[in-house]
């Protein structure tokens, strides 16, 4: 780069009286001087505020507790880990099929299957989602002879495994409270929990993480 200044000036008695300075910079496009790298600026598309880099949505704004992605039928379930995006209801967000309501004691059968709950980041609180989970595997309970019901409580990894074995222990004993508040025999209910050993994801990603909080429920009905 090169810097030159000039400077003239005229006080004739036939001319404008005037003062003219100068200055010229040049710059030196095909030489050694090394070029300047252009930075890109982190692209937003949804303009949610969270650049798309970070975003598990980056097409579809969304909420902040699902890492910006949507939750387009209110179901506290995201979309992109609803079955069901666009109805609200329980099985990850799909409907209840019209078979798994309360059966009568003659159609009762034996009964062997496994339903999953899941919880928010760090809670063991049980939400509307999960209670109505809860419910529907209660109300398959009331007319049979046997139940037996084991629940187990997971974590994903973050915070210390001492935390989260604390945190599944709560998680699997919120799920036995609740059934037992709605009739179930305490006795029926068996507990484990595993804190961060048995994820059920990859807790690499936040929707991995999301699927790793959790009370796995085994159920066996029998009607002797």
């Amino acid at each position: 780069m090169a810097v030159q200044s000039t400077y003239k000036h005229s006080f004739k008695e036939y001319l404008t009286k005037h003062s003219q300075n100068s200055i010229g910079v040049l710059y030196n496009l095909c030489g050694s001087t090394p070029k300047e790298k252009l930075i890109e600026e982190p692209i937003d598309i949804d303009n949610d505020g969270v650049k798309d880099t970070y975003d598990l949505c980056p097409n579809m704004s969304g909420l902040k507790v699902f890492s910006r992605c949507p939750d387009s039928d209110g179901d506290n379930i995201p979309d992109s880990l609803d079955k069901c995006p666009n109805d609200k209801n329980i099985d990850r967000g799909c409907p209840v099929a019209r078979e798994t309501v309360a059966l009568q004691p003659k159609e009762i059968e034996n009964f062997n299957t496994k339903q999953i709950i899941y919880f928010q980041f760090r809670l063991s609180l049980l939400d509307n989602n999960a209670k109505a989970i809860l419910d529907n595997i209660i109300a398959k309970c009331e007319n049979a002879t046997k139940v037996n019901i084991h629940t187990e409580g997971h974590t994903d990894n973050v915070a210390g495994e001492d935390y989260n074995q604390t945190l599944s222990y709560s998680r699997a004993n919120s799920t036995k409270d609740y059934m037992i508040s709605k009739g179930i025999i305490e006795s029926s209910i068996t507990t484990a929990y595993f804190g961060e050993k048995q994820p059920a994801a990859n807790n690499e990603t936040e929707q991995g993480r999301t699927l790793n909080r959790r009370s796995d429920i085994k159920i066996t009905i029998k009607n002797d």
